[in-house]
């Protein structure tokens, strides 16, 4: 089948298709992303959290896009200290994981640095913005592993419940939960 949409202004629209037979049985709805006149996403504010973040430790590097209708944007690329970091979107917003090393695998230094986000929508339009991100403290020394803990999962309150980390051999570890050792 053909139809005419007639004249569109620009901008992304999301097209929906259903098909019903004559037996009232359903097909699946497809779901397709277009642009009229080359209307890409584009990128309204890129932050860290925490924000400042400081050394050494993990960040979330959250790039918000503009209100594009129905979550079209499909991929968000962070390059950032020589290094790129990817994550899906949700909505208008993506969420991408950076243990704060470079390309290299050595933790950045404090300081602002530069990010550079690309934000492509499901027609394979892309639009480009940078940022200035701010990280704070000091990079751990060569050859030492900075304290890490991974987070328990969820479980029951009659569960025990197990942390592991790790941190340089010899180091000492406190555990607080709520504030009590």
């Amino acid at each position: 089948a053909q139809f005419e949409l007639g004249e569109l202004a620009e901008g992304t629209y999301l097209l929906k298709a259903a098909a019903v037979d004559r037996d009232g049985n359903r097909a699946p709805e497809l779901w397709r992303g277009f642009a009229v006149d080359g209307a890409a996403p584009k990128v309204v504010r890129v932050s860290l959290a925490p924000d400042p973040v400081t050394l050494p430790g993990p960040a979330t590097i959250l790039v918000e896009v503009d209100d594009q209708p129905f979550g079209e944007v499909r991929e968000v690329v962070v390059e950032v200290a020589g290094r790129k970091l990817s994550g899906p979107a949700v909505r208008r917003l993506a969420a991408i994981e950076w243990d704060l090393k470079d390309g290299q695998g050595r933790y950045v230094t404090a300081g602002k640095i530069a990010a550079k986000v690309t934000v492509v929508d499901f027609v394979g339009l892309s639009s480009e913005a940078k940022a200035d991100l701010t990280v704070r403290g000091e990079a751990p020394a060569e050859g030492e592993i900075p304290l890490r803990l991974d987070p328990p999962k969820p479980v029951s309150a009659s569960s025990p419940i197990a942390i592991t980390g790790g941190t340089k051999p010899g180091a000492e570890v406190e555990l607080f939960v709520n504030g009590r050792p």
